[in-house]
């Protein structure tokens, strides 16, 4: 579940910049499992 969720994280990061949301590496996305308690997070200006 770590895995999928990390690739969920990852796409909608990407589509960040796709959509206008965002300049370059600033903002990002999180997602979390609460059943599993996990939070998956980009660091910011990291592409």
């Amino acid at each position: 579940m770590l895995e999928q969720l990390k690739e969920q994280v990852y796409k909608a990061n990407m589509l960040l910049p796709k959509h206008h949301l965002v300049t370059f590496t600033w903002g990002n996305v999180s997602g979390i499992d609460r059943e599993k308690g996990l939070f998956v997070i980009k660091p910011s200006g990291v592409e």
